[in-house]
């Protein structure tokens, strides 16, 4: 509440912040190297458990929530996911209420 996780988080509702690409890939360091991200999705959605599910029963289940998170999105960021996107959330709190700022991004090669 206090903006100290992910407090900035908001900033990619703006026009402004999309518009400068550097922004919409995502730098991960990992025990196992370095990973890269690209943003697909977001948006702010009442606090919820569904955009953060990690198990599906199926590849069909999979892709419908790959739909889902995509067609919430505020922006369309024209990309391309499917079943064998592995994906990263970022979440927090906005504005002090029960919302939340979301933000998804899929891991492209290096």
């Amino acid at each position: 509440k206090d903006n100290s996780m992910f407090g900035k988080l908001s900033k990619v509702l703006n026009k402004e912040w999309r518009s400068n690409k550097d922004n919409l890939i995502i730098k991960l360091y990992r025990l196992d190297g370095l990973h890269l991200y690209k943003v697909f999705s977001t948006y702010i959605v009442l606090s919820e458990e569904y955009y953060i599910k990690t198990s599906f029963n199926s590849d069909i289940d999979y892709n419908n929530f790959l739909n889902t998170i995509k067609s919430r999105s505020n922006y369309d960021y024209n990309e391309y996911l499917n079943t064998n996107s592995k994906i990263l959330t970022l979440s927090t709190c906005y504005r002090n209420t029960n919302k939340r700022v979301v933000l998804h991004a899929y891991e492209i090669d290096i």
